[in-house]
């Protein structure tokens, strides 16, 4: 079940299922803002998603879409999107890739401050991981932030 106020980890080899669960509360008349290493036109190709922001992790700019690799702009521009929206939904798609450009304890400070943004509104956060992308000790600091998802999505509990 999710819940608003709430930061979710999805372990998955490839960001896939992570997708389907943003849809579904995409469904539930949640804003969307998307973190992503995909191609936010492959997205929308192949998802579908309406009214959504993208935040590509890349150096390449792509012309209505947002690029951005720098944490310090994507952290301004997530509280952007939180102050904007009164339910909003962060999909972040590319953990792993942000610690190979950091570090892993650089990046587990930004998910601290995200998770403690989502906790405080009526907002959600969906993390998609690969726990092989990750020592034991760092996937065990990433699952104690998070809640566990399955990934079959039962219900959807909002505010």
């Amino acid at each position: 079940m999710v819940r608003a106020g709430v930061s979710y980890l999805i372990e998955e080899e490839r960001g896939e299922e992570i997708y389907r669960v943003f849809r579904e509360v995409l469904r539930d008349g949640y804003r969307g803002l998307c973190i992503t290493r995909i191609n936010p036109q492959q997205l929308e190709r192949d998802f579908g998603f309406r009214d959504v922001r993208y935040i590509w992790l890349s150096d390449t700019k792509v012309e209505g879409y947002l690029s951005i690799k720098d944490l310090i702009r994507l952290s301004v521009e997530v509280d952007r999107f939180l102050r904007e929206v009164d339910r909003g939904v962060i999909l972040l798609d590319g953990f792993e890739y942000l610690c190979a450009q950091y570090s892993f304890e650089t990046t587990l400070r930004f998910l601290h401050l995200l998770r403690e943004r989502i906790s405080t509104g009526r907002h959600i956060l969906l993390l998609s991981l690969s726990p092989e992308a990750l020592d034991r000790r760092q996937l065990m600091r990433v699952r104690r932030e998070l809640q566990p998802l399955e990934t079959c999505l039962s219900g959807f509990e909002g505010f």
